[in-house]
């Protein structure tokens, strides 16, 4: 919690540190993990982080998360208009995820469409979180871009 700040970073870097010496344990049943290779496996984790962070205020991104600024509520009685738009809508980003990279598709459709973390997909699909985000941001971009070219 000290070298990063915060309690939910720190929890996340305990799971992903989990998920490794889980992975570990795998590959050699019964090994023994000592205290050292704990600790060089936290700070390598924190480091990448770090590293992720810098990367990300240098080009000027957000973390995916907080690509959409703003979310409004779904009117639970939409008009037929509003319907014939949100379909509209639906049918271009379908067609967009048909047109790239089916696991791109698939991470998409598990984060936006299922509500699914990006740890969770990364446990589902046995892909590194961070491919998980890079992935999820391609489809969100490739998806973005369909619908500015369609005016929508």
């Amino acid at each position: 919690m000290r070298a990063l700040n915060s309690r939910d970073h720190a929890e996340d870097v305990l799971q992903e540190i989990y998920l490794r010496l889980m992975k570990q344990e795998v590959k050699t049943p019964g090994k023994e993990f000592s205290r050292s290779y704990l600790f060089v496996t936290a700070t390598n984790i924190i480091r990448d982080r770090r590293r992720r962070e810098w990367v990300r205020k240098k080009a000027g991104r957000e973390p995916l998360s907080k690509e959409i600024e703003h979310i409004e509520p779904v009117d639970p009685y939409p008009t037929a208009e509003a319907q014939l738009v949100w379909r509209d809508g639906v049918s271009i980003v379908k067609e967009a995820l048909g047109t790239i990279k089916p696991i791109y598709a698939e991470i998409f459709m598990l984060h936006w469409g299922e509500g699914m973390t990006m740890v969770e997909i990364s446990k589902q699909t046995d892909i590194p979180v961070r491919s998980v985000e890079r992935y999820a941001s391609h489809a969100l971009s490739h998806c973005k871009k369909a619908l500015e070219r369609r005016n929508w």
